[in-house]
């Protein structure tokens, strides 16, 4: 694809916010741990700025990427490991705030939301092409099981 069609598909109001949104977090979090005495709070900014520079490496990877393919290969493999890690948090996962929610580093049930959504757009979807039932009611079935799963 040529670079003159890459930059005029791209949402540059979209980034730009994301951009002054960022900025703003950073700046309230500077001033804020300006203000409170420590070691942690007045370097909260840059952990924030650097997990930023994460997200906007992420953001660009996935705004070129077409995600009907993304979704064709991806939503099932992913939704599955998402309902296994949320398991796996029942027995390994650490308490905190009277819940097992953390697993290691990460919380499974927010990798969970993303691929439940993800799965169902591609189940419905998919509709189209010889799946009729998925229309009905045997797919509000499917779909209410596969939605179920995780709130389990």
């Amino acid at each position: 694809m040529k670079a003159r069609t890459i930059a005029s598909r791209f949402m540059w109001c979209q980034f730009a916010a994301m951009l002054a949104l960022t900025a703003a977090g950073a700046f309230a979090l500077a001033s804020a741990g300006g203000a409170r005495g420590g070691e942690a709070m007045p370097v909260k900014w840059i952990d924030m700025l650097q997990t930023a520079a994460v997200a906007f490496a992420a953001y660009f990877a996935i705004a070129f990427t077409d995600y009907r393919k993304l979704l064709s290969c991806a939503a099932a493999p992913v939704y599955a490991v998402s309902a296994v890690l949320l398991v796996v948090v029942l027995f390994a996962g650490s308490e905190q705030f009277g819940g097992k929610r953390w697993l290691w580093f990460f919380q499974p049930g927010e990798l969970a939301k993303i691929a439940t959504i993800a799965f169902l757009a591609w189940f419905f979807g998919d509709a189209d092409r010889g799946a009729e039932w998925k229309r009905g009611f045997k797919g509000f079935v499917a779909a209410a099981a596969a939605a179920g799963i995780p709130c389990a």
